[in-house]
């Protein structure tokens, strides 16, 4: 009888799945595949990489599936509908409403490439319902995506994958980066649904992960409010902010 039983036990063990470590090459890894990293991920493949998005999540989109639009200046849209608004002045009134404590160049970016940001979308078949404002008289410059967030995510997720060859993995979470010998990121190790450690190996890593919402010892370190709630923050742990810090990553406080 010990000996059926040993041998039971045996067969049962050798029926589980055996996590494996397994070596993968591409030219570009996006850690993230809600609304930045779709986009990066896109962007990337239509030029011709060879793309791997990493999700963490069963589906893609993250918080990015609950956004209604995205603010440009200087869009066809607006110029449709002769809104006067100009780069110039966008740039000053987002600076002053922060009191110039943002990042100057950074907004600078935002606002000097989100019309191009937006007519890029649209070239390759995302809708916009309507231009409108987020805020009582406030000024033209939100573009409503038709399907909301989801949808526009969900297209490029497609497209990516039909005509560009575009790989998204769900259910694997990046847990570090590769550094080569000379110091440099060189890929991310990730960790699939059934277990098997993935060491990707890539000449560009992009980190487009959420934020960390959903560490207490994050949000209390980092901001005034450690315990303010927001929408979809479940998961967002700050791995991602911790893999950009161990790469040399700016790390205030």
């Amino acid at each position: 009888m010990k000996k059926l039983i040993a041998v039971a036990v045996l067969a049962a063990f050798s029926s589980l799945p055996y996590a494996a470590e397994k070596d993968i090459t591409t030219d570009v890894v996006v850690v993230g595949q809600g609304a930045a990293g779709t986009a990066a991920a896109f962007a990337a493949a239509e030029q011709g990489a060879k793309v791997i998005g990493l999700e963490k999540k069963g589906m893609v989109g993250g918080t990015g599936n609950f956004s209604e639009g995205i603010f440009a200046v200087g869009s066809k849209m607006q110029r449709d509908y002769y809104i006067p608004l100009t780069k110039d002045e966008a740039f000053k009134k987002i600076m002053n409403y922060g009191h110039w404590r943002s990042n100057a160049r950074l907004v600078r970016a935002f606002v000097d490439k989100s019309a191009d940001t937006v007519e890029w979308m649209q070239k390759h078949g995302v809708k916009f319902e309507k231009l409108t404002t987020n805020y009582p008289g406030g000024l033209y410059t939100w573009h409503i995506y038709q399907g909301r967030g989801a949808g526009w995510i969900n297209a490029l997720q497609k497209k990516g994958k039909d005509k560009y060859g575009m790989q998204v993995l769900l259910n694997t979470p990046a847990e570090k980066l590769i550094f080569g010998k000379d110091g440099k990121v060189a890929g991310v190790v990730a960790k699939d649904k059934d277990g098997n450690t993935l060491n990707i190996h890539a000449k560009a890593v992009i980190i487009a992960t959420g934020g960390f919402a959903d560490n207490p010892e994050m949000m209390k370190k980092y901001t005034r409010f450690p315990n303010t709630d927001g929408i979809a923050q479940t998961g967002k742990n700050g791995v991602g902010i911790q893999m950009a810090w161990s790469a040399g990553g700016g790390k205030e406080g």
